[in-house]
Protein backbone atom coordinates (compact mmCIF):
# COMPACT_ATOMS: atom_id res chain seq x y z
CA UNK A 1 0.00 0.00 0.00
CA UNK A 2 3.09 2.33 0.27
CA UNK A 3 4.05 1.48 -3.00
CA UNK A 4 1.30 3.42 -5.20
CA UNK A 5 1.50 6.61 -2.65
CA UNK A 6 5.20 6.72 -3.24
CA UNK A 7 5.07 6.49 -7.19
CA UNK A 8 2.28 8.75 -6.96
CA UNK A 9 4.25 11.77 -5.46
CA UNK A 10 7.01 10.82 -7.85
CA UNK A 11 4.50 11.70 -10.51
CA UNK A 12 3.12 14.64 -9.23
CA UNK A 13 6.85 16.29 -8.27
CA UNK A 14 8.10 17.26 -11.49
CA UNK A 15 4.66 19.05 -12.44
CA UNK A 16 5.18 20.82 -9.17
CA UNK A 17 9.00 21.78 -9.85
CA UNK A 18 7.71 22.88 -13.77
CA UNK A 19 4.74 25.25 -11.88
CA UNK A 20 7.69 26.33 -9.10
CA UNK A 21 9.71 26.95 -12.05
CA UNK A 22 7.39 29.44 -13.99
CA UNK A 23 6.03 31.27 -10.96
CA UNK A 24 9.84 31.92 -9.96
CA UNK A 25 10.68 33.02 -13.61
CA UNK A 26 7.91 34.99 -13.84
CA UNK A 27 8.25 36.57 -10.66
CA UNK A 28 12.20 37.20 -11.07
CA UNK A 29 10.56 39.15 -14.96
CA UNK A 30 8.21 41.08 -12.66
CA UNK A 31 10.93 42.47 -10.03
CA UNK A 32 12.88 43.33 -13.21
CA UNK A 33 9.92 45.41 -14.27
CA UNK A 34 9.74 46.80 -10.79
CA UNK A 35 13.28 48.25 -10.94
CA UNK A 36 12.60 49.93 -14.01
CA UNK A 37 9.42 51.55 -12.63
CA UNK A 38 11.60 52.54 -9.43
CA UNK A 39 13.39 54.55 -11.87
CA UNK A 40 11.00 56.27 -13.68
CA UNK A 41 9.15 56.68 -10.29
CA UNK A 42 12.33 59.24 -9.07
CA UNK A 43 16.09 60.55 -9.37
CA UNK A 44 17.77 58.20 -6.43
CA UNK A 45 20.71 58.87 -4.46
CA UNK A 46 21.55 55.72 -2.41
CA UNK A 47 23.07 55.83 0.93
CA UNK A 48 24.09 52.23 2.78
CA UNK A 49 23.13 53.09 6.29
CA UNK A 50 23.74 50.03 8.05
CA UNK A 51 22.85 46.37 7.32
CA UNK A 52 22.47 44.38 10.63
CA UNK A 53 20.23 42.24 12.48
CA UNK A 54 16.90 43.37 14.25
CA UNK A 55 18.12 43.02 17.73
CA UNK A 56 21.04 44.95 17.41
CA UNK A 57 18.69 48.27 15.76
CA UNK A 58 18.55 49.99 19.72
CA UNK A 59 17.72 53.10 20.71
CA UNK A 60 20.94 54.42 20.25
CA UNK A 61 21.13 53.21 16.49
CA UNK A 62 17.70 54.69 15.98
CA UNK A 63 18.81 58.64 17.33
CA UNK A 64 21.91 57.92 14.59
CA UNK A 65 19.56 56.92 11.60
CA UNK A 66 17.41 59.71 12.23
CA UNK A 67 20.57 62.15 12.55
CA UNK A 68 21.55 60.95 8.93
CA UNK A 69 18.35 61.10 7.64
CA UNK A 70 17.53 64.89 8.87
CA UNK A 71 21.02 65.43 7.18
CA UNK A 72 19.44 64.34 4.28
CA UNK A 73 16.76 66.27 4.56
CA UNK A 74 18.35 69.44 5.12
CA UNK A 75 19.83 69.39 1.24
CA UNK A 76 17.33 71.20 -0.77
CA UNK A 77 18.04 69.20 -3.81
CA UNK A 78 16.34 65.94 -1.62
CA UNK A 79 12.32 66.21 -1.81
CA UNK A 80 11.95 62.84 0.10
CA UNK A 81 13.71 60.47 2.39
CA UNK A 82 12.96 56.51 1.60
CA UNK A 83 14.71 53.70 4.16
CA UNK A 84 14.38 50.43 3.49
CA UNK A 85 14.58 48.67 7.20
CA UNK A 86 13.47 45.42 8.70
CA UNK A 87 10.35 45.02 9.88
CA UNK A 88 11.16 43.30 13.54
CA UNK A 89 11.56 47.19 14.94
CA UNK A 90 10.49 49.19 11.64
CA UNK A 91 7.33 50.63 13.53
CA UNK A 92 8.97 51.56 16.71
CA UNK A 93 12.36 53.67 14.64
CA UNK A 94 9.53 55.10 12.19
CA UNK A 95 8.35 56.22 15.79
CA UNK A 96 11.14 57.65 17.02
CA UNK A 97 11.24 59.49 13.37
CA UNK A 98 8.36 60.91 13.52
CA UNK A 99 8.35 62.05 16.73
CA UNK A 100 11.96 63.89 16.33
CA UNK A 101 11.72 64.96 13.27
CA UNK A 102 10.49 68.28 12.22
CA UNK A 103 9.94 68.50 7.90
CA UNK A 104 7.30 68.43 5.76
CA UNK A 105 9.56 66.51 3.24
CA UNK A 106 8.21 63.06 3.05
CA UNK A 107 10.23 60.15 5.12
CA UNK A 108 8.87 56.94 4.19
CA UNK A 109 10.15 53.65 5.72
CA UNK A 110 9.55 50.57 3.81
CA UNK A 111 9.85 46.52 5.18
CA UNK A 112 9.09 43.12 3.48
CA UNK A 113 7.70 40.45 5.03
CA UNK A 114 9.19 37.97 2.73
CA UNK A 115 13.06 38.18 1.46
CA UNK A 116 13.67 38.23 -2.11
CA UNK A 117 14.58 34.42 -2.13
CA UNK A 118 11.02 33.88 -0.94
CA UNK A 119 8.07 33.19 -3.21
CA UNK A 120 6.38 35.87 -3.31
CA UNK A 121 8.28 38.13 -2.38
CA UNK A 122 6.85 42.00 -1.10
CA UNK A 123 9.99 44.06 -1.07
CA UNK A 124 10.18 45.06 -4.15
CA UNK A 125 6.36 46.49 -4.14
CA UNK A 126 6.86 47.64 -1.43
CA UNK A 127 10.08 49.85 -2.31
CA UNK A 128 8.36 51.34 -5.17
CA UNK A 129 5.18 52.40 -2.93
CA UNK A 130 7.65 53.33 -0.83
CA UNK A 131 9.54 55.86 -3.32
CA UNK A 132 6.83 56.49 -5.68
CA UNK A 133 4.92 57.76 -2.45
CA UNK A 134 8.18 59.97 -1.25
CA UNK A 135 8.74 61.72 -4.89
CA UNK A 136 4.47 62.57 -4.69
CA UNK A 137 3.74 65.80 -3.78
CA UNK A 138 0.79 64.92 -2.20
CA UNK A 139 2.43 63.24 0.63
CA UNK A 140 4.49 66.22 1.87
CA UNK A 141 3.21 67.59 5.66
CA UNK A 142 1.55 63.91 6.38
CA UNK A 143 4.65 62.97 8.85
CA UNK A 144 6.24 59.40 8.91
CA UNK A 145 5.21 57.07 6.50
CA UNK A 146 5.95 52.73 6.35
CA UNK A 147 5.17 50.94 3.18
CA UNK A 148 4.96 47.95 4.13
CA UNK A 149 1.98 45.17 2.73
CA UNK A 150 1.31 46.82 -0.08
CA UNK A 151 0.06 49.75 1.77
CA UNK A 152 1.30 53.13 3.21
CA UNK A 153 0.61 53.80 7.14
CA UNK A 154 1.34 56.19 9.30
CA UNK A 155 4.27 55.62 11.48
CA UNK A 156 2.32 57.13 14.40
CA UNK A 157 -0.64 54.32 14.22
CA UNK A 158 1.62 51.37 12.47
CA UNK A 159 1.50 48.63 14.85
CA UNK A 160 3.08 44.59 14.08
CA UNK A 161 0.00 42.43 14.51
CA UNK A 162 1.78 39.08 12.99
CA UNK A 163 5.07 37.87 12.58
CA UNK A 164 4.90 36.38 9.43
CA UNK A 165 1.94 37.54 7.48
CA UNK A 166 1.95 39.60 4.48
CA UNK A 167 -0.49 41.60 6.12
CA UNK A 168 0.92 41.96 9.36
CA UNK A 169 1.16 45.71 9.88
CA UNK A 170 -2.31 47.53 11.08
CA UNK A 171 -2.96 51.00 11.44
CA UNK A 172 -5.06 53.17 13.97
Amino acid sequence: SLRPAFTEALVDLPARLAEFRVARIAEREHRKAQLLELRRAARLTLEDYAQLPGPHVTPRWMWGLKQRIEAHLADPRIDGVVVTHGTDTIEETAFLVDLTTETSKPVVFCGAMRTLGEPGSDGPSNLLIAVQTAANPDARGHGVLIAVGEEILAASEAVKTHTQSLGAFKSG
